[in-house]
């Protein structure tokens, strides 16, 4: 399946699971040092009332404002059950693909039926190159690799293709790899789930055996050619431009004309993220026999497919995806469980209805306010940067007066009429939409890259940055309490949208980002000198991130969250500078609750940020997610600020001489 593969270059203020209560009282606690533990000190009593529900991983605000979001869809998709709706408008559309995602009788009752084309084509592939191009026409096979248009990073006004490493069931190449015995157990639960799916797909017990030792046989060795995930976040090592005569010399057993015919596309220059996979690829294919590489391609396709195929490939996947990995214990209602299936598959007409019943034109102005002050802070923050030299402070502030941003929804909402979804039809109706986002997908190649096009979906409880834009992007989604609050002070609404917001600006000058000029391309600004400071204040921050515990005998991982600890720190400063900036010439604001506003702008901080997660999602988060887990977010964020000791008057944990400032 194709996709945008440099998503992980736009950087979201974080990634949750889903999960509903408004806007808390913001009062201290009694446990937990102010200064040593914030966390604690302000989210002990909630955590202990908001336990982890069985239907989540995690539970925080983040959650709460997404799930409340879900409710405000179902009760949307509820009016559009009752009423009719022209066939192919984008109403009729969610209230049929709705039907479908839910009839789980229909489902049951066509059992495999809607995988056997899809097999028969596998199987009559006499080469691996017949597969390479089933793959390049098929949503939801997966082979090592993936390949999708997006803009080029040294020239980001065009659209090119990019080739990427995939093929990972698991996602990240330490599960395959790691001797750790969490790590050995989710193998050996990863070899019973392949098992279960074969013995599912009709195998019998001992054919089923055989098929899925060869499918783990081939994910792990992929994964020993995949780039580790610290390595992926290096823009430059990520950027092999390959001609395309030349990339077809480094792997001359591939057919690539085919593919790229498969894919109607005529290039020129290829992107590769990671040339060792494409080195290694015509020793991983012969590594493997062809009836191998077959069963590998229809179990993808069947893992991905699962929701919409019986329910017991559904419990399958559930079994070990989320209760295994991510320790939730029960599905949700089916009610619930469609509404999120509705945001994955069909999130931007989804999006279209919520922000036509609750985006708040007064919440965008607000943000948009909020903004220009930040931008005025950082603006202010670099001009003062004793480490910074006045030649890189210059290029930095250009790239600074050209973010641009969008607030809400897009400027333009994507036509989806040409895509058949029937009542009935479940699988179909995901494979038809797969196909047209592919599809789209690939015309952009060439053209000129769309700076209008929104990458979340309107309702998304989310924000991000875009470094080839140098965008930041804020969904109506988010722009709801906690994050913002019209009928609450500054002080709490600069602690979460205002810390958001500088968040996504500091992502614009993080390791990743910072290599990014104004025009969105990758390109040093920097004098080798102040780059050379600026790396030595990042080492200093990764191994604080690696020296916090955050269960017995497992750190966060400093280098692969670095990205996201530096805009955690930023959005923190900016947001409070900039409430500062609000109050300048105006009377100080009472006492709320006998908290000053400097006080409410962390406890609105640690309000946003107070989350439960299950220890299985604590490892997972650690393995795969460039966030640090909230606690970290909370503690060592704040652990280097002067003005959070300042505000509480509190003995310091780390000393004046130790702490580390970015911005």
């Amino acid at each position: 399946m194709h996709k945008n593969h440099l998503l992980f270059m736009k950087k979201s203020i974080g990634v949750f699971c889903l999960s509903l209560i408004a806007m808390a009282p913001i009062k201290a606690q009694t446990s937990g040092s102010i200064c040593s533990d914030f966390d604690q000190h302000i989210n002990a009593d909630w955590k202990a009332k908001n336990p982890v529900p069985s239907t989540e991983s995690r539970w925080g605000s983040f959650n709460i404002l997404a799930k409340n979001n879900d409710k405000k869809m179902e009760e949307i998709v509820k009016d559009l059950l009752n009423n009719s709706y022209p066939k192919n408008s984008y109403q009729q559309q969610i209230k049929d693909l709705y039907k479908s995602l839910s009839n789980t009788e229909v489902r049951n009752q066509r059992g495999i039926a809607p995988l056997k084309n899809y097999f028969k084509l596998i199987d009559n592939a006499t080469t691996f190159n017949d597969l390479l191009v089933l793959n390049a026409i098929i949503p939801g096979l997966t082979l090592p690799i993936e390949g999708g248009v997006e803009a080029d990073m040294m020239n980001s006004k065009y659209n090119t293709f990019y080739i990427s490493q995939s093929g990972l069931s698991l996602g990240d190449r330490e599960f395959y790899l790691s001797d750790k015995e969490d790590k050995q157990k989710i193998r050996e639960a990863f070899k019973k789930y392949l098992y279960n799916i074969e013995v599912l797909l009709g195998k019998k017990p001992s054919k089923a055996e055989k098929i899925a030792a060869q499918i783990f046989a081939i994910e792990d060795d992929i994964a020993h050619f995949h780039m580790s995930k610290e390595e992926m976040r290096n823009p430059m090592k990520i950027y092999n431009k390959f001609t395309y005569a030349d990339m077809k010399k480094a792997s001359p057993s591939i057919d690539w004309d085919a593919y790229f015919r498969a894919l109607n596309i005529q290039p020129n220059e290829i992107i590769v993220v990671n040339p060792n996979i494409l080195k290694s690829y015509s020793k991983i294919i012969k590594n493997h026999s062809l009836a191998s590489w077959k069963e590998y391609l229809k179990y993808h396709l069947t893992m991905n497919m699962a929701s919409y195929l019986p329910e017991n490939f559904e419990q399958a996947n559930f079994d070990f995806f989320s209760t295994t990995i991510n320790g939730v214990k029960e599905q949700l209602p089916m009610n619930e469980k469609t509404i999120r299936r509705l945001n994955n598959v069909f999130g931007e007409p989804m999006g279209r209805l919520f922000v036509s019943k609750y985006f708040s034109a007064e919440s965008k102005a607000k943000v948009e306010h909020m903004i220009e002050n930040m931008r005025s802070v950082y603006a202010d923050r670099i001009n003062q940067l004793e480490w910074m030299s006045d030649e890189t402070k210059k290029a930095a502030l250009k790239k600074l007066s050209t973010f641009t941003y969008k607030i809400g929804y897009p400027k333009k909402w994507e036509n989806y009429s040409s895509i058949d979804i029937q009542e009935d039809k479940a699988f179909e109706n995901i494979m038809k939409i797969q196909t047209f986002l592919i599809k789209k997908n690939l015309k952009e190649y060439g053209k000129e890259t769309d700076k209008d096009k929104f990458e979340m979906n309107a309702h998304e409880v989310n924000a991000y940055y875009n470094p080839l834009f140098n965008e930041i992007v804020f969904p109506a989604g988010i722009l709801q309490a906690p994050f913002y609050d019209p009928n609450i002070d500054d002080a709490v609404n600069y602690g979460g949208i205002g810390a958001v917001i500088g968040h996504e600006f500091s992502h614009g000058f993080d390791d990743q980002g910072s290599q990014f000029d104004a025009e969105g391309n990758l390109n040093n600004w920097w004098t080798e000198e102040d780059r050379a400071k600026f790396d030595k204040l990042t080492e200093k921050l990764v191994q604080e991130y690696n020296n916090f515990e955050i269960l017995p005998q497992l750190h966060v991982n400093g280098t692969f969250t670095l990205g996201e600890n530096i805009a955690d720190q930023g959005g923190v400063i900016l947001g409070y500078y900039a409430l500062l900036k609000e109050y300048a010439n105006k009377p100080e604001p009472p006492l709320v609750d006998g908290m000053n506003y400097k006080q409410r702008f962390f406890y609105g901080w640690a309000n946003v940020w107070r989350s439960n997660a299950t220890e299985e999602a604590t490892k997972q988060l650690i393995a795969t997610d460039p966030h640090s887990p909230a606690k970290a977010r909370i503690n060592v964020t704040l652990s280097n600020l002067k003005e959070f000791y300042d505000a509480f008057n509190c003995e310091p944990v780390v000393p004046a001489s130790e702490r580390v400032i970015i911005w």
